[in-house]
């Protein structure tokens, strides 16, 4: 590109301008890299009536948290990949006068996908009580306990 004068400028802007960018890319590139890469593997729910619904809502509810961790708070060795592991503990439900009461329990393991070793046990509890039906609580408490240790992710991995 040429001024009036006759003068080309544009490959002395040109250079800047394709170092700034590229400057402002490379961190998070390597944000990227530091980022642990958490799978979901086992879920068990052995306490539970129905095992299946318990197994599949618990999944779901896991794979919801996981994907709504932000990655900045998942900091860890670069390219680290982390299993996590669930385990329905207990479900106790206590009929009461005006409906239910229903306390969950929910464990899990964290453990890198290399080696299988073990890193970190994590534990989220809930209680949902009201009118609904025994079922809707049950699920309820169960998101509960699996959003509450899910959350404690972070804090194992720092």
């Amino acid at each position: 590109m040429q001024t009036p004068t006759g003068r080309h400028y544009g490959a002395r802007f040109a250079l800047p301008l394709l170092v700034t960018i590229l400057a402002s890319q490379a961190p998070d590139a390597a944000a990227d890299d530091k980022v642990a890469t958490i799978t979901l593997g086992e879920v068990s729910a052995q306490g539970s009536r129905d095992v299946g619904d318990a197994t599949r809502l618990m999944r779901g509810a896991a794979q919801r948290e996981l994907s709504g961790l932000p990655a900045s708070s998942t900091p860890t060795s670069p390219k680290r990949r982390i299993i996590l592991s669930l385990a329905l503990v207990r479900v106790e439900t206590k009929e009461m006068p005006a409906g239910a009461s229903v306390e969950c329990s929910v464990s899990a393991t964290l453990r890198t996908a290399r080696d299988g070793a073990l890193f970190a046990i994590l534990e989220g509890r809930a209680r949902a009580e009201g009118g609904g039906s025994r079922e809707a609580l049950e699920a309820e408490a169960l998101r509960a306990a699996v959003k509450g240790t899910i959350a404690r992710i972070p804090s194992a991995l720092r």
